[in-house]
């Protein structure tokens, strides 16, 4: 049997509460199962990433790793996005290159979108194979915009 391979684009390391909440603690159980994980960090915080002042730099690195996501995702059984909103063009080209993509929220990132923004992330969640969110706010919200919703609070 091969080994499940499973590809997290994370918003940031170990230095993100978040992502160490929603990915990096789930890292023991799935490697007692034999699943093969990788993580790219759309910002590595601990490498002091977030205090790099010249935008364009900090930039040119996101825009390195979503290029490396894009690139290695055919290798992965899951792509696994973790609070990461791409343009969608990038989130297209990622969505054909997957075969299967699942979105990870534990926030309401799509809040501090302008309202056309919010209406073309909550149509991108169809895209997804699957939607996981945790709390009952952000189930009651998205499930109606994704093709299967579960709810994975965060302790």
């Amino acid at each position: 049997m091969e080994t499940l391979k499973i590809l997290f684009f994370s918003i940031g390391d170990l230095g993100v509460s978040s992502s160490r909440a929603r990915v990096y603690e789930y890292l023991p159980y799935f490697r007692e199962r034999g699943i093969d994980v990788v993580i790219i960090p759309l910002v590595q915080y601990e490498r002091g990433e977030g205090e790099i002042e010249n935008k364009w730099v900090r930039y040119g690195k996101q825009i390195k790793r979503i290029l490396s996501v894009i690139q290695k995702s055919p290798l992965f059984e899951v792509v696994f996005m973790q609070r990461v909103v791409l343009p969608s063009f990038l989130h297209s080209l990622l969505r054909k290159r997957s075969r299967k993509m699942v979105y990870d929220v534990d926030d309401a990132v799509y809040l501090i979108l302008n309202g056309r923004q919010q209406a073309a992330f909550k149509n991108r969640l169809f895209s997804y194979d699957g939607v996981i969110v945790s709390n009952d706010f952000l189930y009651a919200e998205l499930s109606l915009h994704a093709k299967k919703t579960i709810s994975l609070p965060t302790c």
